[in-house]
């Protein structure tokens, strides 16, 4: 019989079974890594962390690839032989009469707004108490936000504060499905620390800057990025992106600088990027965009830089980018664009 790997040394014991893991998954508001198959029955009945027992505002699942590599590893390099396992981060039901808007990403309490009318303490039937954990250690650390008592004040420092759930989210699901950030962004470590993502000093605390530049990143742009309220950059050139550029992405009201330089983007410029009214500077060079320039791009009132050269679009140039009058800068060369140059645009000159 072969010896028995030591869980508690290398924490690789789901909290709940006290077994090897054999398909680990964080539960992203609590920040701890379970069993998917123990984790998704205990939600399926409660609306509380395993570890806490504290209330959840979300039932996101996100795989632990570097736990689940661990584990194989330690079981001698080899998958679980009865399982099928998946990248994709999953959301189990909706927790009831839950606000996720407000809620902060916590492991010792879940800071949500509750809706509807609230019963007394008295009147409402107790958590189902969390189970009997083993001594080993769940492999992610909670991620922890200081309580204020009520009729307090306090001074906190940014690193007190806890993450936006949703933020918080967006990023799993994107490490989730590239190995290249699953392999940078250790799911151990706090998402503060994460290569290339910052995050505001407000309560709760939100993502507003995204720099992965030369990352060798490759797949599709997340549409879920269009959730980042906050986002004021996003610049992901000089990777291997490919597929379209999210519409989505329309909706970052917020954004000032997108950056796509230089990586193998296909398809049409959404027109919805000409809703982004913070935008100063858009640079969509050295892809393989296609159709034409949208007439929307016009209405970038902030806009000062707009680099569209080195892709195939086709077509006139509108003249409604002659309204931008913040531009100081417009590249549109080695494309297969038509025409004149609107008279619209010689004003600007």
């Amino acid at each position: 019989m072969s010896p028995q790997p030591d869980l508690d040394a290398l924490q690789l014991a789901c909290p709940i079974t006290a077994e090897l893991f054999e398909d680990p998954v964080i539960l992203v508001e609590d920040g701890y890594t379970y069993e998917r198959s123990a984790v998704t029955a205990w939600l399926e009945q409660n609306d509380t962390s395993p570890m806490s027992g504290a209330a959840l505002a979300t039932k996101t699942l996100a795989p632990n690839i570097r736990a689940r590599q661990q584990a194989d590893a330690a079981r001698g390099g080899e998958p679980p032989s009865d399982g099928v396992r998946t990248n994709e981060a999953t959301r189990l039901g909706e927790v009831a009469e839950t606000r996720r808007t407000n809620s902060t990403f916590s492991a010792t309490s879940a800071r949500v707004e509750r809706t509807g009318s609230a019963q007394s303490p008295a009147s409402q039937s107790p958590p189902p108490p969390p189970p009997v954990l083993s001594p080993a250690q769940p492999s992610a650390p909670p991620l922890t936000a200081p309580e204020q008592r009520p009729g307090t004040s306090r001074d906190s420092t940014p690193s007190d504060r806890g993450l936006h759930v949703g933020d918080v989210e967006v990023l799993l699901w994107w490490r989730a499905r590239n190995s290249e950030l699953a392999n940078r962004w250790s799911i151990e470590a706090h998402p503060t620390t994460w290569d290339g993502v910052h995050f505001d000093s407000s309560t709760p605390r939100r993502v507003t800057q995204i720099r992965l530049t030369d990352e060798g990143l490759d797949g599709s742009i997340p549409e879920e990025l269009g959730q980042l309220a906050s986002l004021q950059v996003l610049e992901l050139y000089n990777n291997e992106l490919s597929g379209s550029i999210p519409k989505e992405l329309g909706q970052l009201a917020s954004l000032q600088k997108l950056s796509l330089i230089n990586n193998q983007l296909s398809g049409s410029i959404p027109k919805e990027l000409g809703q982004l009214a913070s935008l100063q500077k858009l640079d969509l060079t050295d892809n393989q965009l296609s159709g034409s320039i949208p007439k929307e791009l016009g209405q970038l009132a902030s806009l000062e830089g707009l680099d569209l050269s080195n892709n195939q679009l086709s077509g006139s140039i509108p003249k409604e980018l002659g309204q931008l009058a913040s531009l100081r800068g417009l590249w549109l060369y080695h494309n297969q664009l038509s025409g004149s140059i609107p008279e619209e645009l010689r004003r600007l000159a």
